[in-house]
């Protein structure tokens, strides 16, 4: 009994212990399975993963490479695949030399062993320039980055992100071309300033035509001097003054010609024009004045300013010459009649003192009157004693005559004055009419209208005489023209002075054909007329307009109708405020 309930016993502890053993197995088996799963899982993660970036690879915009350490090449997407020509099957395997020019292997080489120094770090090499050797031989300029990586292996493997930079080294070969060009613009020694300022007004640039023209150096100008500094005449300061302020008012930029003062105190001209600079969020942050030196232009414009004056006499010649001519002839004639009439006059004197001395001889002296009687009906002494007086008027007439048409050629004919000065615009009106009445005598009838109230007008009289010259001489050919085949009939020319606020207007109408609609954008055009060779250069409206808008800061417009004819108006500022105004 007691060896039977030691086996039961012995057989209970088996069961149980394989009943242990199979839970535990079942156990195993089940931390197996979720083992195999979670492995079968990773797999497919790694999978999904490899597939991710390898869809990322060939998505990708950049040539991506790999190699291992020995420079065989194990992947090639397909960006590289159309930079550098090759296929995948083509280089895969093979040396990357393949891709590189033979000047930069040794390069490369070096690249490479400076990374497999770096032992097991994972690291991203600073971005190179580096070039791409293609297929067919040609280079291509890239951008290179290359990480080490490691593969699950074990083995050393490097990344390299190509990207082809051939735009970018293009676009930077232009700009760099296009720096070099503006620079060679900006800083030559011509005649054009380039002067930039900040909102102070303190000079932020200044190029070598700056100094050309001004004389101040870049160090000597730049951070340290004010723009005033070239204004020291108050009315040019004023303007400027006006000019900046309505540029930041406006945000655009004025032209305008304007005197300047170079380092060695001589004033020199310039036709400016004065832009804002804005900064990154569109605030203007300064201005930029670009000034073109026209001093010797000016010189040249007075010249032929005076040129054409010269040429209107000339062309007025015969008529000033026939207007001369007119008074002088009845001077002639009245002088003549005056000396044959004192002749006259003086034997009736001497026979009258006879007459006083033999006074006492009855006998004789009725004779004497009788001879005297005689003779004062021969000389008409009634006729001279009424004659003479107005003998000598019409002489004082034409004499006065003349030398009102020798004084209005001597005005007209000075070469002028280089600064503004207070003028007579109606005196201006009548001097310039009775040089060219022989002008316009003989087809209209001018009318003027002159306000005696005008002020006297600050300008350059000269080039005013001359516009209204060039007005006149156009008005009345414009007359002649329409009465072509009708030349008894006269026209009309109307000159009106006004003053309209701070401006003094000369209105000049004609009733002449008016300006054709296709040419009136052009009448101001240098060289532009429609008048037959040897009539008119075509100087005459556009050396107007310059001297009214460019040199008075004025306005010369006007108004027409075909076939009635046309109205010119010019304006002048009559004092500095109006000047300014108009800068």
């Amino acid at each position: 009994m007691l060896e039977s309930e030691i086996l039961k016993k012995h057989l209970e502890q088996v069961n149980k212990a394989l009943i242990e053993a199979e839970t535990l197995l079942e156990e195993k088996n089940l931390e197996l399975y979720s083992a195999k799963q979670a492995v079968i899982q990773k797999t497919i993660e790694t999978q999904k993963m490899e597939l991710h970036l390898q869809a990322i690879v060939n998505s990708s915009l950049a040539s991506i490479i790999t190699i291992n350490k020995e420079g065989t090449i194990q992947s090639f997407n397909p960006v590289a695949q159309d930079i550098f020509g090759y296929s995948s099957s083509e280089v895969i395997g093979k040396n990357v030399h393949l891709l590189i020019p033979e000047p930069d292997k040794r390069k490369y080489n070096s690249y490479l062993q400076s990374y497999l120094e770096l032992g097991n770090i994972k690291t991203i090499g600073k971005a190179r320039e580096v070039t791409g050797l293609r297929k067919d031989g040609s280079l291509v300029p890239l951008d290179m980055r290359i990480s080490r990586i490691d593969s699950p292996g074990g083995e050393t493997m490097f990344l390299g992100i190509l990207i082809d930079i051939s735009q970018r080294k293009e676009a930077e070969e232009k700009l760099r071309k296009t720096n070099d060009f503006l620079n060679n613009i900006l800083n030559s020694p011509t005649n054009i300033s380039i002067i930039s300022t900040d909102l102070e007004r303190r000079i932020t640039y200044w190029n070598k035509g700056a100094e050309k023209i001004l004389g101040y150096t870049a160090e000597e100008m730049v951070g340290h001097k004010n723009i005033e500094i070239l204004y020291p005449d108050e009315n040019s300061k004023e303007i400027l003054k006006k000019m900046i302020k309505t540029i930041y008012e406006n945000g655009q930029g004025i032209s305008c010609e304007l005197e300047e003062q170079a380092k060695g105190g001589e004033t020199i001209w310039v036709n400016l024009t004065i832009s804002p600079k804005f900064d990154l969020s569109g605030k203007i942050d300064g201005l930029m004045g670009i000034g073109e030196n026209i001093t010797e232009r000016k010189k040249l414009q007075v010249d032929l300013i005076h040129a054409q004056k010269m040429e209107s006499i000339g062309q007025m010649a015969a008529g000033i010459a026939h207007e001369i001519n007119t008074p002088l002839q009845y001077i002639g004639d009245n002088t003549r009649f005056l000396k044959d009439s004192f002749d006259d006059i003086l034997y009736q004197l001497k026979e009258y003192a006879q007459l006083a001395e033999k006074s006492g001889n009855g006998n004789i002296l009725a004779e004497m009157l009788q001879c005297l009687k005689t003779k004062e009906e021969e000389v008409d002494l009634d006729f001279l004693l009424h004659e003479i007086p107005e003998a000598i008027k019409q002489s004082l007439e034409g004499i006065g005559r003349v030398s009102k048409i020798v004084q209005a050629m001597k005005e007209f004919s000075h070469p002028g004055v280089e600064e503004k000065r207070p003028a007579d615009l109606n005196r201006a009106i009548e001097m310039t009419l009775g040089i060219s009445r022989n002008e316009w005598k003989y087809v209209a009838n001018v009318e003027t209208y002159l306000d005696s109230d005008l002020p006297l007008v600050p300008c350059y009289i000269n080039d005013v005489n001359q516009t209204i010259l060039n007005l006149v001489i156009n008005a009345s050919h414009a007359i002649k023209d329409r009465l072509k085949g009708n030349e008894n009939h006269m026209g009309t020319i109307i000159i009106r002075t006004q003053q309209n606020k701070e401006w003094a207007e000369i209105l000049i109408s004609d009733t002449g054909n008016g300006i054709p609609a296709e040419i009136q954008p052009k009448i101001f055009d240098p060289f532009f007329t429609t008048k037959e060779v040897g009539y008119g250069t075509g100087q005459g409206l556009a050396i107007a307009y310059s001297a009214i808008v460019k040199k008075h800061q004025g306005t010369i417009t006007f108004e027409t109708e075909t076939g009635k004819g046309s109205l010119f108006t010019v304006q002048l500022p009559i004092s500095q405020k109006a000047n300014n105004a108009e800068q």
